[in-house]
């Protein structure tokens, strides 16, 4: 826990110790969060620490979110940092959903990222399994 104390510390990550302490106690300081937090804070990203912790939690792919936020933002797009957690919860695609909608994005620049992000959830909460 230390080490990577340290290591965020180093990196600029804005963490106390008392929320590190926190993360070490529900078991949530593994290598993929700590990652996570270091890319989207590289990324000055709107990630907060304890939101990306939480979505860990939930069993979310942090990495995904992240990779997703960092290709919306070097595209320019507006998002909605929740809608991007809730595709991710919902189906688990995070990342494919983000590619295809940079694609289709490319064909029709009007596309809301929200927008596409609720009809793509809707979608997949109503597919059959």
């Amino acid at each position: 826990m230390i080490r990577e104390w340290i290591v965020l510390r180093r990196l600029g990550v804005p963490l106390r110790f008392r929320q590190l302490l926190g993360m070490a106690l529900r078991k949530s300081l593994r290598r993929e969060l700590v990652t996570a937090l270091v890319a989207a804070h590289k990324a000055g990203l709107d990630l907060a620490p304890a939101e990306l912790e939480a979505h860990y939690l939930a069993e979310g792919n942090v990495a995904d979110v992240v990779k997703s936020a960092l290709a919306l933002k070097a595209q320019g797009v507006a998002y909605d940092r929740r809608k991007l957690y809730a595709v991710d919860l919902a189906t688990s695609h995070a990342w494919d959903f983000t590619r295809a909608f940079l694609a289709a994005r490319e064909r029709e620049p009007r596309l809301s990222f929200g927008d596409e992000a609720i009809a793509f959830i809707r979608s997949h909460r109503h597919a059959p399994e």
